[in-house]
């Protein structure tokens, strides 16, 4: 969708889906592909590109987990924290990080909503705040915490996560079309419903 822009009015005139969700507010179908290589960093560095370096990875899930795979998410007392909190607790744990050493996310975007929480259980504003930390510009590339740099499940394709790992590859080795400048560190995630899974990117440095 790059050269598209969506106004606020094209957003509100779209139809309603599902509410409060209307038709932006999902992903993309798609077709595509990528592809990444995963090896030893001492191999990486042999390589013709330097390398994006795993500095952590988790996967978690909430208590008492229900069967099935979307629905069990209405069941739970608290409908507004996913498995991205305990997942981000465990990653920034490993990673030995935390939410002020992230330089650019990749969140996964199968809806808008699903942003806007994990924005909060990631840890980059308080559990209520997602909707004004993104309105107030915080989620551009000259913002606090640059997003989904290359288009995302909603504006790029819905390639199940991957592209976003690719987008992460290329923001640390300082190549992405849409490159946040001294970017070191980006945090990726994955499916936000149970499971969910994530992991941090660095510069080999």
């Amino acid at each position: 969708m790059h050269g598209s822009p969506l106004t606020m009015d094209d957003y509100l005139a779209a139809r309603m889906i599902s509410r409060p969700l209307r038709l932006y507010d999902f992903c993309l179908e798609t077709d595509g592909a990528c592809a990444l290589v995963v090896t030893t960093t001492e191999r990486a560095r042999d390589l013709a590109k330097p390398p994006a370096l795993i500095r952590a990875v988790a996967q978690g899930s909430l208590t008492d987990p229900q069967p099935g795979i979307q629905f069990p998410v209405v069941l739970h007392e608290r409908l507004t924290t996913l498995p991205a909190k305990p997942t981000a607790d465990t990653l920034y744990r490993r990673a030995g990080l935390g939410p002020d050493d992230i330089d650019v996310a990749q969140f996964y975007d199968c809806f808008t909503i699903t942003v806007l929480l994990q924005i909060e259980d990631y840890g980059f504003c308080a559990k209520g705040e997602g909707g004004s930390f993104v309105s107030s510009g915080e989620i551009g590339l000259d913002g606090r915490l640059p997003i989904n740099t290359g288009g995302g499940h909603l504006s790029e394709g819905y390639i199940h996560g991957m592209n976003h790992v690719v987008e992460g590859v290329r923001q640390v080795r300082g190549e992405s079309t849409n490159q946040v400048p001294g970017a070191e560190v980006c945090l990726v995630t994955s499916t936000p419903l149970p499971p969910g899974s994530a992991l941090i990117l660095r510069a080999d440095s």
